[in-house]
């Protein structure tokens, strides 16, 4: 019996305006995998992830989520599809006025019906899951960045949800830091069987945790495979965005609708 994908995004294109930020982009996720949506800045990698958690609404296409197609979907809708769904926002969004295990309760809190001392008990295994159980009476200033990271993958992780998605989840770290963050989501996948989504624009990263890579450059597609297509790639944009390389086909750009791209991506 064939198993459907988990996540199928199906000739998705988006505009603001006249700015096309998406054109044509199309590729599935199988459950228990791990993508990375890699690209630089610009790439269309942000507006996609938007789309996918149902935060912007496709001008064209489809996103199907769990044997759900979104389309036409409003917000009552979108909530319950939400459940299935845990976000790790880039900057980790977590509240400093509350302590680590305080934030990590928040979805438990407004999303189900459990008394505290259940709450709790679910924090205690979500902080134990990132390793983090020592921090969670300090409020997130009083911990590293990596630690505030961690976190922030326990709260997305509060309701159980059957995909994950991490907004750029190395973001300001240091290698070893990012090390451990990859480190993580390959053991979240193994234990839980979590479907991971991963935005990102880390290769190294990518080369650590990757079973499918799907890569944008201005809204295109250039890559959706494995991590062999990505790294055996010819494309001029692949192997410079992969090389790191100054000179090539992707260049910086002081026009004022090149810079209004970038941002709406």
């Amino acid at each position: 019996m064939t198993v459907a994908p988990i996540i199928e995004v199906e000739h998705l294109a988006k505009s603001f305006g006249s700015v096309q930020v998406l054109s044509d982009v199309s590729f599935e996720v199988e459950q228990g995998e791990t993508l990375c949506i890699l690209g630089g800045s610009g790439g269309g990698k942000s507006t996609l992830l938007k789309m996918l958690i149902g935060a912007e609404r496709p001008t064209r296409g489809k996103v199907v989520i769990d044997g759900q197609d979104t389309t036409g979907f409003g917000e009552r809708q979108w909530n319950e599809v939400r459940g299935k769904l845990g976000v790790m926002f880039q900057g980790g969004a977590l509240l400093n006025s509350m302590s680590i295990a305080e934030n990590v309760a928040l979805p438990l809190s407004y999303h189900t019906e459990h008394d505290d001392e259940t709450i709790a008990t679910i924090v205690k295994i979500k902080l134990h899951q990132v390793d983090l159980l020592h921090a969670a009476d300090r409020r997130p200033s009083e911990i590293s960045g990596g630690m505030q990271k961690r976190a922030a993958i326990a709260r997305a992780l509060a309701l159980d949800p059957k995909i994950l998605f991490y907004d750029e989840p190395s973001s300001g770290l240091d290698p070893i830091a990012t090390s451990l963050i990859d480190q993580l989501i390959n053991r979240l996948k193994e234990t839980m069987g979590v479907t991971n989504v991963v935005v990102t624009h880390v290769v190294e990263s990518v080369k650590r945790i990757a079973d499918h890579v799907v890569m944008l450059d201005r809204g295109e597609v250039l890559v959706d495979g494995d991590l062999d297509g990505l790294m055996e790639s010819t494309d001029p944009r692949v192997r410079q965005f992969r090389n790191g390389e100054l000179e090539g086909p992707v260049v910086g750009t002081d026009k004022p609708e090149e810079y209004l791209r970038d941002l709406l991506m």
